[in-house]
């Protein structure tokens, strides 16, 4: 159980979202800034390395140990700045690590484990 605390946060940790109806899908995030209420994240590019059931893999897009930032090079920079808070048992995850409602229809996001990420896709 990762348990991350809000004080532990710093600048340039990374953090994912999975979401998704008929498919599952991994987002990567680097924290951009980060304060006792509020963080500010920056999407990072990634990589999928699927199979032949269309199940995969997905990790962050990585180049010389740093992510690279999804839309830098053209101006296209997507960032979030949301109200950090904790999952509670009822939400997804179930435990009390910080989290960021990215989307209004439930995309939360939370520190990745450094693990590569499970996704699926549909036909």
């Amino acid at each position: 159980m990762n348990t991350t605390t809000a004080t532990e946060i710093k600048i340039g940790d990374i953090w994912v979202s999975k979401w998704g109806y008929d498919q599952t899908n991994a987002d990567f995030y680097r924290v951009q800034s980060v304060s006792a209420a509020m963080i500010t994240l920056a999407k990072i590019a990634s990589d999928t390395t699927w199979t032949p059931n269309m199940t995969g893999t997905a990790q962050p897009r990585m180049f010389g140990g740093a992510p690279i930032i999804a839309g830098a090079s053209d101006g296209g920079l997507k960032t979030y700045r949301r109200k950090l808070q904790l999952r509670g048992p009822l939400k997804q995850g179930g435990d009390d690590r910080p989290a960021a409602r990215l989307e209004s229809y439930g995309v939360w996001a939370g520190p990745w484990d450094g693990k590569a990420v499970k996704v699926t896709g549909y036909a």
